[in-house]
């Protein structure tokens, strides 16, 4: 099993996922295919062996019954009545004939699937013919008995009849056991395919538990190694980890001291926070004064921006005057047009009217008429003419609104113009005082230069600081959680472990030391830059940062 110990992890699951599918696939395949066998033999059973010997039992009993018809007719030799009971065995006979015809189809259209079957069927239907013909010649025989009325031809018919009976009895019997042979070798193919199925159900069901066996042993096996191995690099890890963590309180440590190098420049950015100071409040005055230029900048503004919409009103005033004026522009070019028509017509008619009244003489019926037509035409064109006086009265009144509207539209914009040219003036005044202000901004630029220096030495020791604060406290956070949450998945118990408690007690009284640092920075610089020097600040911070994550990665 080395070569499983060399797996990583993932590979190791994977193989058992791929273990457990083939196992189940296995399964799965087993049972599809005893499924599908018995699927095969039940429909075979079904559709082939049940109805062929449901038609053969039935087919036999209906040539027993027949056969017990024909030997009844000597029973009514004798007797007076006896066409009446001939007529009566035919009308038996018939329905015995109808279902003889359905079960022998029903074994037609039922398939053979051995030479012996395909065999005994050709013998079936040999003797199903001989037996069908010899009963046409019985039953003609019977059908002349059943309408002879004369004695001596009816002792004639009857000995006919029995000459054709004795022929029969041996068809029939031969017929008889081909039949009940196909019905054993049924009965017997039947039985051997329940065998067969019985048979295939128990393979399956063996099959089937040693694939389940196999699988859930080798599966077993597998995870028990899983775990085994996995397991004891999970506590190796949380071992080296723990003992670790005394390395990462040390580092904060270090951390802290190189912390106290940050107050030796505290009192000289506070002499130069006081020239800021004074220079803010100037420049704080300049930008209260540019402030309310730029209040009284907006309030303009937003008087512009009124007047500005007034006039976009009253465009669009004009613009909607002057659509009117087109509209009833169209109009007057509508009804002018109608004056037109009109007129032309009132010439044809009057030229109608004159001829109608030259024709006519003194009967002038057809003038009248004329005369009706012309009028209505002319009254059209009295309406048409005093329509277009009163558009055109409208468009002009419209006309002189829309001038009006446009002077309006100019004062709107001329208002505009001097509030704009105001706001420009207030621009000037804000110019002045954005220049004065940024006098003073250069006297805060020198005095925050003098900041700048101090700054910068401080900036370099607290980004290293405060990089290295952050990163170790991160580590060791992280590290302590991820520690007890694989040890609690790997059913490893840190509560008793001495180290890992150590450092975790030694890591929270360093977080502590670190917090209370910052008042006490000043009473301790002293003693810490008589005790060290430049070199040795800068060993310690080296130190503090050996533990980066390229340290971890191994984990």
């Amino acid at each position: 099993m080395q070569w499983f110990h060399n797996l990583t992890f993932r590979a190791r699951i994977l193989t058992l996922t791929i273990i457990l599918t083939l196992g189940i696939i296995w399964i799965g395949a087993m049972g599809y295919w005893g499924i599908d066998q018995l699927e095969d033999g039940i429909a075979n059973t079904g559709d082939t062996r049940i109805p062929t010997l449901i038609a053969l039992s039935t087919l036999n009993g209906e040539r027993m019954a027949i056969r017990a018809q024909t030997q009844s007719v000597f029973q009514y030799e004798t007797q007076s009545d006896a066409q009446q009971h001939f007529r009566a065995i035919l009308d038996e006979r018939q329905e015995s004939w109808r279902t003889i015809d359905e079960q022998w189809q029903v074994l037609e259209e039922t398939p053979r699937q051995s030479e012996a079957g395909r065999q005994a069927w050709s013998e079936l239907q040999r003797q199903y013919r001989d037996w069908r013909e010899i009963y046409v010649e019985l039953d003609a025989v019977i059908v002349e008995m059943a309408t002879s009325r004369n004695s001596s031809q009816q002792a004639a018919l009857f000995e006919r009849y029995r000459e054709v009976v004795d022929r029969m009895v041996p068809i029939s019997d031969r017929m008889g056991a081909t039949m009940q042979s196909m019905v054993g070798n049924n009965m017997a193919v039947t039985r051997s395919q329940i065998d067969e199925a019985m048979s295939l159900g128990i393979s399956l069901e063996r099959g089937i538990a040693v694939a389940v066996l196999w699988t859930v042993l080798i599966s077993s096996l597998i995870a028990w190694f899983i775990i085994r191995s996995s397991n004891k690099l999970l506590v190796a890890a949380i071992r080296a980890i723990s003992e670790g963590n005394t390395q990462v309180v040390s580092a904060s440590d270090q951390i802290a001291s190189a912390a106290s190098s940050l107050a030796e420049g505290a009192s000289q950015q506070a002499n130069s926070v006081e020239e800021v100071t004074a220079t803010s409040e100037e420049a704080t005055s300049l930008n209260n004064q540019n402030a309310e230029h730029i209040r009284e900048a907006d309030q303009l503004a937003a008087k512009a921006t009124t007047a500005a919409s007034h006039g976009y009103d009253k465009i669009q005033q004009l613009m909607t005057s002057m659509e009117e004026v087109s509209a009833s522009s169209e109009r007057i070019s509508h009804i002018i047009k109608t004056i037109d028509d009109i007129a032309f017509q009132t010439n044809l008619l009057a030229l109608n009217a004159a001829v109608e009244a030259a024709r006519a003489g003194e009967h002038g019926l057809g003038f009248a008429v004329v005369a009706e037509e012309v009028k209505g035409l002319a009254q059209r064109s009295a309406n048409a003419a005093r329509e277009t006086a009163d558009i055109i009265e409208s468009t002009i009144s419209q006309i002189k609104e829309g001038n009006q509207v446009a002077s309006e539209t100019n004062d709107a914009f001329d208002e505009i113009r001097q509030q704009i040219k105001k706001t420009s003036q207030l621009i000037g005044e804000i110019t002045v005082s954005v220049k004065e202000q940024s006098d003073g901004m250069n006297q805060i630029s020198s005095a925050m230069s003098q900041i700048d220096k101090v700054t910068q030495q401080n900036a370099a020791n607290s980004e290293q600081a405060a990089a290295a604060a952050q990163q170790l406290n991160a580590q060791a956070i992280n590290m302590l959680q991820s520690v007890a949450s694989v040890a609690r998945f790997a059913g490893y118990s840190m509560e008793n472990q001495g180290g890992h408690s150590r450092s975790k007690g030694q890591l929270a009284r360093s977080t502590s030391e670190t917090r209370m640092l910052a008042p006490a920075r000043e009473a301790h610089s002293n003693s810490r830059q008589l005790r060290k020097g430049a070199q040795d600040k800068q060993n310690n911070r080296n130190q503090a940062f050996r533990l980066e994550d390229d340290d971890l990665r191994e984990f």
